[in-house]
């Protein structure tokens, strides 16, 4: 994926406007910050995007092509979202990393034990990990070993939702560092942790349903 768009998005939500005409071009290796106060519509934009919140008007566009109900399925097998709660499952750390693989979608992409440890080391973790219970993890984590799983994916476009929020600065640093280290990588990301306010990294805030980016006039 090279350019993705949203031109006049909008979402209402029993009579009341929730996004309001929302536009955004984001090319291929865009890093964005987009922030603002609790209830402003940050984590149903994100879901609107992949199409998980019903839009009243405006649409999602990838590479020249709409996304509908036809397209819907290939745009998606090029996307990760991460919310800020990690799922609940019963076996190993290891044994959870493996799940998406097992999607068809998926197929052919499975990592080798040593590209998952690289990169849990990577995020702070020793190579017993992988044998660890993921449910005897904290929920930080549990989080982070999630964060980790979605890199393996290795999609094109990242929407992160509050993914730092139960972490502490040092594990912020990292996962930062991981989604922006990389120029192909384009992440959007929801964020109250100022950390993620780094070089390179445009930053927009969403206020009464308007996107806005800073420095842009008024």
């Amino acid at each position: 994926m090279h350019t993705f768009e949203l031109k006049g998005l909008c979402v209402r939500k029993e009579a009341k406007d929730i996004l309001q005409d929302i536009n955004l071009l984001v090319r291929r290796g865009d890093k964005i910050l987009i922030q603002g106060p609790s209830g402003s519509g940050k984590s149903t934009l994100l879901r609107a995007v992949l199409g998980f919140e019903k839009c009243s008007q405006g649409t999602v566009v990838y590479d020249g092509i709409r996304v509908s109900s036809s397209t819907i399925r290939d745009f998606r097998s090029q996307c990760t979202y991460i919310g800020q709660s990690p799922l609940s499952y019963e076996g190993t750390v290891l044994e959870y990393v493996h799940l998406p693989f097992g999607f068809k979608v998926n197929r052919g992409r499975c990592p080798g034990e040593e590209d998952i440890l690289a990169i849990l080391q990577k995020l702070g973790f020793a190579s017993e990990i992988l044998t660890a219970e993921y449910r005897s993890l904290s929920g930080g984590e549990q989080q982070r070993v999630t964060i980790a799983q979605a890199l393996l994916l290795k999609r094109d476009l990242y929407l992160l939702d509050e993914v730092t929020s139960s972490l502490d600065q040092a594990n912020i640093i990292r996962v930062i560092n991981l989604f922006t280290g990389s120029a192909d990588r384009t992440v959007i990301a929801v964020s109250h942790n100022h950390e993620w306010r780094g070089e390179g990294m445009r930053v927009f805030a969403l206020q009464n349903g308007h996107l806005k980016e800073e420095g842009e006039r008024a």
